[in-house]
Formats: structure tokens, sequence, C-alpha cells
């Protein structure tokens, strides 16, 4: 077997730890500036876009405005009721009487 000898001197020991400390120091606090940078930046870039989404929320009330004060009639083609009223369906009996429903039908004849 191999033995190999090797001496730490105790006096160089607690510098070098002390510095190693530092070193880790540091490199932790830049990590920790770096994240709160990072953190901040989104912060902003989330307070202009919800500044941005007010801005078109108070343009939207004032076109409203101005168009329910206008002069002019205006008369939607659709309504949103129509739309979202789930329970409106058409009437299939009204759609056979139109389309002749009393017809028979070829699969009776065969």
């Amino acid at each position: 077997m191999l033995a190999f000898e090797f001496t730490v001197n105790i006096f160089w020991l607690i510098p070098v730890g002390i510095i190693a400390f530092i070193a880790g120091l540091l490199y932790r606090s830049l990590q920790v500036a770096k994240a709160k940078g990072r953190a901040a930046e989104l912060d902003r870039d989330l307070l202009n876009a919800h500044a941005e989404i007010l801005e078109l929320h108070q343009e939207k009330a004032e076109l409203e405005k101005r168009l329910k004060d206008s002069p002019i009639p205006v008369i939607p083609i659709k309504s949103n009721k129509e739309e979202n009223n789930p329970d409106k369906l058409p009437d299939v009996g009204m759609r056979k009487k139109l389309l002749g429903g009393n017809q028979p039908s070829a699969q009776k004849n065969s």
C-alpha cells in the first residue's frame, strides 16, 4: 500500500476557512440580489400590463358613453341575450310542417 504524507498547518487552515466563508456569503448575496431584481422586474411588467388593461377599459367606457349619447340610432344586429340563451331551440314540429313532413318515405315503400 502506498501512503502519502499530508501535513496541514493549522495557521493556514483558519484563514482559508474564513476566506471560503466570506466568498460563500458574497456568492449567496449576489444570488439573492439577482432574484430580487428579477422579482422587481416581473412586478413592473405586471403593473404595466394591469395599467394597459385599465386604459383599455377606460377607452371602452368612453366609446360606450359616446354611442349611448349619440343622436344617430344604432340597432345591433344580434343581441347577447339571443346568443346566451341555450333554452331557445328551433321548433322541430314547425320545420317538419314547412318541409312536408307527412310525405311517405322511401323506406316504407320497400
